[in-house]
């Protein structure tokens, strides 16, 4: 797929949950699972102003993701490549 359709961020961190957009028409929300378990309390919406905030906060956590670590949408594929890369490298050296 061309660069200019894939913009990626990697996010460390905790797992906040999951978060499924179609459009801004349909949105689903879950908390994340806890250890052993699956996920609960998953929230559906056709909701119009829900899903657009939803859509809105997803786009700005995206936005400040990318600005954080200063990679614009275009490079962002590579990087999220490359630090795929690195960390199965580092996973394969530690299992030595």
């Amino acid at each position: 797929m061309p660069k200019e359709k894939i913009t990626v961020a990697v996010v460390g961190g905790p797992f906040l949950g999951n978060l499924t957009l179609v459009g801004d028409w349909f949105g689903a929300t879950a908390l994340p699972p806890q250890p052993k378990s699956e996920y609960r309390q998953t929230v559906f919406s056709h909701h119009a102003p829900t899903v657009l905030r939803w859509l809105r906060d997803f786009d700005q956590e995206l936005e400040d993701a990318l600005r954080k670590v200063g990679v614009g949408h275009l490079e962002s594929r590579d990087y999220a490549v490359e630090k795929i890369d690195n960390r199965i490298r580092e996973l394969r050296g530690a299992g030595k």
